[in-house]
């Protein structure tokens, strides 16, 4: 038996059937420090200790873009993993076929008018292949592009798309 199961709980999160000290390992991982964070009312009445957790204890979810990232730290430390198909939603991880790296460069340079940098190229790629990805990526780093890219791609063969935002302001 896997020490981690993995399970798609919709197309957002996926579920981690394991024991709890990998849970809170996993939870280690899988969060950041949010520059600023200092200056936030809450982190000063110490509401908030300044970190982003993606990884939720109590509902045992991960989100579904982080699967090929959560197996590859499994295998760094040592636990067996394992996917479990849900009958509604299907498999947690699928990789697109058709997608090939040197198409999505062409594709990037095609639709912008400046030459995409090889981080977005990898980056939009791997969106693409894995079917759905959670980017997190400095201020400054060409997300608008990256995002961009994705839509129009995905527009250009007839699918849709749904940007999520954490603020009205971005």
């Amino acid at each position: 038996m896997a020490d981690v199961t993995i399970v798609k709980k919709n197309e957002l999160e996926v579920l981690l059937d394991c024991e709890q000290h990998i849970l809170y390992e996993l939870q280690n991982a899988f969060s950041f420090d949010v520059e600023g964070a200092s200056f936030s009312p809450a982190y000063r009445k110490k509401y908030w200790d300044g970190k982003i957790r993606l990884l939720n204890l109590n509902k045992q979810t991960l989100p579904a873009g982080l699967t090929y990232q959560l197996c590859k730290w499994c295998d760094r430390h040592g636990y067996s993993w394992d996917f479990t198909d849900n009958p509604f939603y299907g498999s947690p991880y699928e990789q697109d076929e058709k997608v090939f790296y040197d198409g999505v460069e062409l594709f990037m340079e095609r639709i912008s008018s400046v030459k995409p940098r090889k981080y977005q190229v990898e980056t939009v790629f791997n969106a693409l292949k894995e079917y759905r990805k959670t980017i997190v990526s400095p201020t400054g780093s060409g997300k608008s592009l990256m995002i961009y890219a994705i839509s129009r791609y995905l527009k250009s063969i007839g699918k849709r798309t749904l940007i999520v935002v954490p603020s009205k302001s971005l």
